[in-house]
């Protein structure tokens, strides 16, 4: 057999390999139970399967199922300018929407597949460059051969499966339902993944002769066992080996969701962003320069944390029935400053930057907000854009931020204590000195141009080389050789050098309040202005005081030029930032989110119209005379084959339902080798009659006729001599 007809016989036919009846509508009704859309699923799966019992189709032409495939591309966009102007999620969550919806927004093409007389669609409508190079093809007076074709049964039945998978709604295991043990092997396992597991076995059945249906459901069955504990299995490790990786890659474990700590470095990696993360609004009292997002105690091995009963968050009071979070009642403290925040959450839990000492936070609407020992505030937003208003106040130390603790604000880490030691004792402070007088010290340390500290955006390593491999990162910065760093550097050294003077201290990580856009009349709170800071305690004070010994031209250094794509960005975000916190205001919300619904829904009219517009000049083309809607229920019907199928059918066995007429004679070819020559051309040529829009030739027709006929007689001719025999 040569590799053209082995080809021929055992090739794929895309075209006719189509799922069993009702097959995609009794998975669309187990998506709208799992989604909770139950009637919404059962409206569906009627309307897709009623074409078993409606005889009416629809005459498609290969220039129809391309527009209502652009129809769903219009879906499809509708959706994603409601996602982004109408509502408020995080990325996650949008591509959660859209597989959970891909069912709906598909749905005219499988109908539109259904209802055709093809049963399968061209190929070409969903290449925008294929449809180009035919059409370039056609004006150059090319031979344009017919686009190959597939039924989307099975795609839309893989689309359903992947749509339930995002459901996401707890069933109920098999466990509860049958009272059986977990132990069992059995009882653990989800009535989803038994439900989806038939409608598997459904499909595949239908694919696999009847001889082979005992093997096949053991296998099955063996395979879905299986594949329950090993998905299970790799549900773990998945999660053991994200977390383990980024906690290798970034230094963070999984507590960072509550600042509990953070990596010597992370600022200095943020710094390369320009992105805006926060926009600040001052309103009252002095304006600060400094924003603290999240404190820590402790320094070891280049990581900064908390321990844990600092790192512990408690929630903070809510007024009733309020956005407004008191952590102080102002009523009994004097504010001191007003800043009004507003930006997007970044993830489910969100740190706010605050002002020293807040006291109270205001507008802030959230399903809970937390602060832990140290004073970082975590929320749980509600909205993925947030605004909130902080007051400040002089409130009782421990209200927000802990007393100085004298086991952890003094803490040293052993392998920083030597070059420590060596620089503090180089100051020669005083063991009588006040505390701001050995703060003083530290200062001048830093900002004499003696000493040589400079700002540095990028750290090559070269000095630790240089020196042994015992010191450190913070040792290399204080050694006379390097002396040169960011923020990070500046900030670690002063806490450990004012610890070692006595002088209990923490590390602060938040923003320089620095860039002003007069369009807006806020502060913007960019990548580039994340900072590192110490927050020193006052002891006959009885407060905490920040202390920034970074040099002051590190800003100057981190500006550069925004590009205009960067500018784009920077209003594109301020846009839909103003319009999301706008727009969930009571007196515009109903309206402003009905708008994107209107908009999506008149876009909507326009393509559909345009589509039966469409379908209306297809059949005027057709049946110019306007007079054939009675023939196209007859398009193809007149085919010489239907009369040879039942006289092969009394021959030997009628064709099974669900098998394509090609897999049927070669079947018939194999019990009977004659027909070999002329059956496969007959059958192939009433598939371009029944179904190519192009058709075929009067030359080609009256050679399928009378093959058809020889065939008839020869038929005739066996039958009178089996009788004689």
């Amino acid at each position: 057999m040569s590799r053209v007809d082995w080809n021929k016989q055992y090739q794929l036919d895309w075209a006719k390999l189509k799922p069993p009846p009702y097959l995609l509508g009794a998975t669309l009704v187990l998506w709208g139970i799992l989604s909770g859309h139950s009637l919404l699923g059962l409206s569906v799966a009627l309307m897709l399967e009623c074409h078993h019992w409606v005889r009416w189709r629809w005459a498609f032409t290969d220039q129809d199922y391309i527009r209502v495939w652009n129809l769903c591309v219009a879906l499809f966009l509708i959706v994603a300018v409601f996602q982004v102007v109408g509502q408020e999620l995080g990325r996650w969550q949008v591509t959660r929407v859209f597989q959970l919806w891909m069912p709906i927004l598909l749905f005219p093409m499988i109908w539109a597949q259904q209802f055709g007389r093809g049963d399968a669609v061209p190929l070409i409508t969903f290449s925008l460059v294929a449809r180009r190079k035919r059409l370039y093809d056609k004006r150059a007076g090319r031979e344009l051969h017919a686009p190959r074709r597939a039924n989307l049964g099975y795609f839309y039945f893989a689309v359903l499966l992947l749509s339930i998978g995002a459901v996401g709604r707890k069933a109920p295991s098999m466990g509860t339902l049958l009272d059986l043990s977990t132990r069992s092997g059995f009882g653990s396992v989800s009535t989803v993944y038994v439900a989806v597991t038939l409608l598997l076995a459904w499909a595949l059945f239908a694919l696999i002769p009847r001889r082979g249906w005992l093997i096949a459901c053991v296998f099955l069955l063996l395979a879905s066992y299986m594949g329950h504990h090993v998905h299970f299995g790799l549900r773990m490790l998945h999660g053991i080996v994200e977390a383990k990786t980024l906690e290798w890659i970034t230094g963070r474990s999984s507590a960072d969701a509550k600042r509990s700590r953070t990596e010597f470095g992370e600022v200095g990696e943020l710094k390369l962003s320009p992105k805006v993360f926060w926009r600040a609004k001052h309103i009252e009292g002095t304006r600060p320069t400094l924003l603290p997002e999240a404190v820590y105690q402790r320094y070891r091995s280049r990581i900064w944390m908390n321990p844990r009963g600092y790192a512990r968050s408690a929630p903070v009071f809510r007024v009733e029935n309020q956005n407004q979070w008191e952590i102080a009642n102002l009523a009994d403290v004097d504010t001191t400053g007003v800043m009004a925040l507003r930006g997007y959450a970044t993830g489910r839990v969100q740190v706010l930057p605050r002002l020293d000492d807040t006291a109270l936070v205001f507008d802030l609407e959230a399903h809970q907000l937390r602060k832990n020992g140290v004073g970082t505030l975590t929320a749980e937003p509600s909205f993925s854009s947030i605004k909130y208003t902080v007051y400040s106040g002089d409130i009782i130390p421990g209200q927000l931020e802990a007393p100085a603790d004298t086991r952890n604000d003094w803490h040293i880490d052993g392998l920083e204590m030597p070059k420590i030691r060596e620089a503090t004792e180089a100051l020669e402070v005083p063991s009588t000195a006040s505390t701001r007088g050995r703060i003083q010290a530290v200062e001048r340390f830093f900002a004499d141009p003696v000493n040589g500290f400079r700002y540095t955006k990028y750290l090559s390593g070269v000095g630790v080389n240089d020196l042994n491999s015992e010191v450190s990162h913070i040792g290399w910065f204080l050694d006379p050789k390097g002396r040169a760093g960011h923020c990070e550097y500046y900030a670690t050294a002063t806490v450990l050098m004012l610890r070692a003077l006595r002088v209990p201290t923490r590390y602060v990580v938040g923003y320089a309040v620095q860039e002003y856009d007069p369009e807006s009349e806020e502060f913007v709170l960019r990548g580039t202005h994340r900072h590192a800071w110490a927050r020193a305690w006052i002891e006959e004070e009885n407060r905490w005081i920040n202390v920034d010994t970074t040099p002051a031209d590190w800003l100057a250094i981190e500006q550069r030029p925004l590009s205009p794509v960067q500018r784009f960005l920077d209003k594109w975000d301020y846009w839909m930032l103003s319009w999301n916190l706008w727009r969930r205001d009571d007196n515009k919300g109903l309206l402003w989110t009905l708008l994107p619904l209107l908009l999506a829904g008149g876009l909507l009219i326009v393509v559909v119209l345009r589509l039966f517009r469409g379908l209306r000049q297809s059949q005027r083309e057709i049946s110019p005379s306007g007079e054939g809607g009675a023939d196209l229920d007859l398009l193809g019907m007149d085919s010489a084959w239907f009369g040879l199928e039942k006289a092969l059918a009394d021959r030997h066995w009628p064709r099974p339902p669900n098998q394509s007429v090609a897999a049927w004679c070669r079947q018939l070819v194999t019990v009977e080798p004659a027909w070999k020559p002329s059956l496969p051309f007959i059958v192939e040529t009433h598939y371009r009659y029944r179904f190519d829009p192009a058709g075929v030739r009067e030359e080609e027709l009256r050679e399928f006729e009378s093959a058809v006929a020889t065939f008839h007689e020869k038929l005739a001719a066996d039958a009178a001599a089996a009788k004689m025999a």
